[in-house]
């Protein structure tokens, strides 16, 4: 199944007009929004913090992954709107990528037995042979 690679930035901070410094968002609303996007999508991955700015105001922002089925990027939408509520923004930006992902299986589908194969066409005459990538000696294999 084809999927889009969606990521979105999610502010630290309130973005409120009181005269203090920001106050931090509670590191409970951040779960939340870990839980909606396992939930909703099945994972996610945390992109780390990054320092911005969004006109003119300096933020630092934690930024998410999320592999979505185009059919699903509505809800999405829906969850990044809410955070954006939640938190006092103007806008909150989603980036959806043009290119498609998806999800390789690992996992033999019977306990012990190997990955399946898939055919390989046969090389023709005027094709180059290529070297196998070896990420580790086999004895080095964990």
């Amino acid at each position: 199944m084809k999927r889009c690679i969606c990521s979105f930035n999610v502010p630290v901070a309130y973005n409120d007009d009181s005269p203090e410094a920001p106050h931090p968002v509670e590191p409970e609303l951040f779960d939340a929004i870990e839980r909606a996007l396992d939930r909703q999508f099945g994972g996610y991955t945390d992109l780390g913090r990054r320092p911005g700015s969004w006109q003119g105001q300096k933020e630092v922002s934690a930024w998410y992954c999320v592999y979505v089925e185009p059919e699903r990027i509505q809800v999405l939408r829906q969850i990044i709107t809410e955070i954006g509520v939640k938190l006092g923004q103007k806008q909150m930006a989603l980036e959806i990528s043009a290119a498609t992902s998806e999800l390789i299986d690992i996992e033999p589908e019977e306990p012990g037995a190997p990955p399946p194969a898939k055919k390989l066409k046969k090389k023709k005459k005027d094709q180059k042979t290529s070297t196998p990538i070896v990420l580790w000696p086999e004895e080095e294999k964990p």
